[in-house]
C-alpha cells in the first residue's frame, strides 16, 4: 500500500490536502479561495456545498450569523466541527 492510500483511509483531509494545497497547485487555490470573496457580497447566512477539507469560511473577512455546510460524506461534515467550529 502507497503512502497516499494509506494517509487516506487514515484521513481523507490530509490526502486532498497535500494533493491540492501543496505547491503550484496549492498557490492557485488559495488564490481561487481569496478571489472568490472579491466576487461576494456580505451576508448572514451562507450555504457551502461541498467544502472538502477547506472550507471557504477560512478566507470570509465580514461577520455572517449562520454558516451552513453540505457536504455528502459524513465525515467529513464531522471532521470540519471538530477543526473549524
Amino acid at each position: 500500500m502507497d503512502k497516499y492510500t494509506k494517509k487516506f483511509l487514515a484521513t481523507p483531509s490530509d490526502v486532498y490536502d497535500e494533493v491540492l494545497y501543496k505547491g503550484l497547485e496549492g498557490l492557485v487555490m488559495k488564490t481561487g479561495h481569496r478571489l472568490l470573496e472579491h466576487f461576494s457580497r456580505p451576508a448572514n447566512i451562507i450555504l457551502e456545498i461541498g467544502p472538502g477539507s477547506q472550507p471557504q469560511f477560512k478566507w470570509i473577512k465580514y461577520e455572517f450569523d449562520v454558516y451552513i455546510v453540505l457536504d455528502t460524506i459524513i465525515n467529513l461534515i464531522n471532521w470540519i466541527k471538530l477543526n473549524f467550529l
